[in-house]
């Protein structure tokens, strides 16, 4: 239905409320509206009313020729029957307004989704066969195409990225390159999949024993694709010692997985990132090309239980299985009762090799037990400790005595120069088994390896200076391997 008027602009207020009244006989008027409001509602401003369903639509205009004519107002309504066409009431300031509320909701969608996602990303685990990536970082550690550049240094996080307190190196010590060793361990601890994660890991690692002067590691490898700067090159770790004996932190570089490898293994590209790691360093000089890599738990007198860790390293092409020692707390040896003295120079050149004069040991028990009996016996005499650095038994077994970086006390004169060697039994009749034999020559080996002696070194018996042992049965085996001192030549 349309009504229709012009009215003097002056008169307009009053003309609005007589046809308000009116209307409201002739249309559904809701409840809620006033004919207060006609007189309020402003001419030149106003463009439509609404009462009920029907529309009021209100123009002010002016006449060809202003002189001539006041300015007229014009007031047409229409009833709409479909409600739905009713948003054609909508003004421009409407439709602003709107625009405004529903990018606001947008952008609180956005935001609501890209934070969920984030923090389901953060609670991923580190599973075999996917890495995720860095939050942050746009390398693909999966490209193992270079190993130079900086495209390899980008994924190497430095101590200064991830938030490491400043390193205090007055009493550490300077590593020897280029680098021979790699040792490979694990954290023992939880595993971390995104750069956050790792970084917050790797500083609680940092922290957490206040005994070392900073993190044990020289590197570490996190499940977020990226290597991070522990101690560096330049510094010795603290990572395998034992107990008065032999250390390994001098020999090499201590390489961490974060996370605990006992049954679950590394990923396919954690492992790409530690060969792309040493190929790019030895490309650099750093790293030896004739390097090898070795487990900590072959170093160490307690087993890390990176059991699934260490049979993926083993595939690699550089690593180095070391003979089994048994470490002084695995055959209960007790401390030793004063400071030790330590070889001023390493590798060590001579290996001196006695016997025990005592019964053999039948056993791993019975070993460890004859070796705590010459321990004891040394204790009542004027030695601090058990005489030799290594000794053997059984059936190929081999005990860390003092170990191969300090004095044994096997032999006057040759303790400060020779690495001590004892055999458990008398050999004057009869040689050691055989098994005690490859034992004794798979250990020498690796301590060439690990750097504890010289390439070229020299055995000897005791009796080569004038003292008892090794037996003369043993003696005359120990004459015909190619290292015997009184050989000519090199093996």
């Amino acid at each position: 239905m349309s009504v229709s008027s012009t009215v003097d602009s002056s008169e307009a207020s009053n003309y609005l409320k007589d046809q308000y009244l009116d209307l409201t006989r002739r249309i559904e008027k809701p409840k809620n509206i006033l004919p207060e409001i006609i007189p309020k509602i402003r001419i030149e401003e106003s463009e439509g009313i609404h009462v009920g369903n029907v529309i009021y639509n209100i123009h002010h205009h002016s006449p060809k020729s202003e002189l001539d004519e006041s300015p007229r107002t014009s007031i047409s309504s229409t009833k709409f029957e479909d409600p739905t066409k009713l948003n054609k009431c909508m003004t421009p300031k409407s439709y602003w307004i709107l625009s405004i509320v529903i990018t606001i909701i947008l952008i609180a969608i956005a935001v609501s989704v890209s934070v969920y996602f984030v923090l389901l990303n953060d609670k991923q685990p580190n599973t075999d066969s996917t890495d995720p990536g860095s939050t942050t970082t746009t390398s693909n550690p999966e490209d193992t195409t270079s190993t130079t550049g900086n495209d390899f240094e980008a994924l190497i996080s430095t101590r200064e990225q991830w938030g490491a307190i400043e390193m205090d190196t007055a009493n550490m010590s300077v590593m020897s390159l280029p680098i021979k060793r790699i040792i490979i361990a694990h954290t023992r601890g939880a595993s971390c999949a995104t750069e956050n994660h790792c970084t917050s890991t790797i500083r609680s690692i940092q922290t957490q024993d206040p005994s070392l002067d900073d993190i044990p590691y020289n590197y570490l490898i996190g499940g977020d694709g990226r290597i991070y700067e522990g101690r560096g090159m330049e510094f010795q770790g603290q990572h395998t010692q034992n107990l008065d004996a032999t250390e390994y932190n001098s020999i090499g570089i201590c390489i961490a997985f974060i996370g605990h490898y006992e049954s679950k293994s590394p990923s396919s590209t954690q492992i790409s990132l530690l060969t792309r790691f040493i190929d790019y360093y030895k490309d650099k000089g750093l790293i030896a090309d004739d390097y090898i890599i070795v487990l900590q738990d072959d170093l160490k007198y307690f087993s890390t239980k990176a059991t699934a860790l260490n049979a993926e390293i083993a595939k690699l092409d550089k690593f180095r299985p070391l003979y089994k020692i048994y470490r002084r707390e695995e055959w209960n040896a007790q401390r030793r009762k004063n400071s030790p003295s330590i070889f001023e120079t390493r590798p060590m050149n001579w290996v001196v090799i006695g016997h025990t004069v005592s019964a053999l040991c039948s056993n791993l028990e019975v070993c460890k037990a004859s070796g705590r009996n010459l321990q004891n016996t040394s204790f009542a005499k004027p030695w601090s400790d058990i005489l030799y650095n290594v000794f053997f038994g059984g059936d190929g077994y081999a005990f860390e005595g003092r170990g191969f970086d300090y004095w044994g006390s096997h032999h006057s004169g040759l303790n400060d120069k020779s690495i001590g060697v004892g055999v458990i039994g008398t050999f004057d009749n009869v040689a050691p088994k055989q098994a005690i034999l490859d034992a004794m020559q798979q250990v020498f080996d690796d301590a060439v390896a690990l750097g504890k002696l010289s390439k070229d070194y020299k055995i000897f018996g005791r009796s080569d200076f004038g003292g008892p042992g090794p037996g003369t049965a043993f003696m005359n085996v120990i004459k015909g391997w190619c290292h015997y001192g009184n050989k000519t030549g090199t093996c």
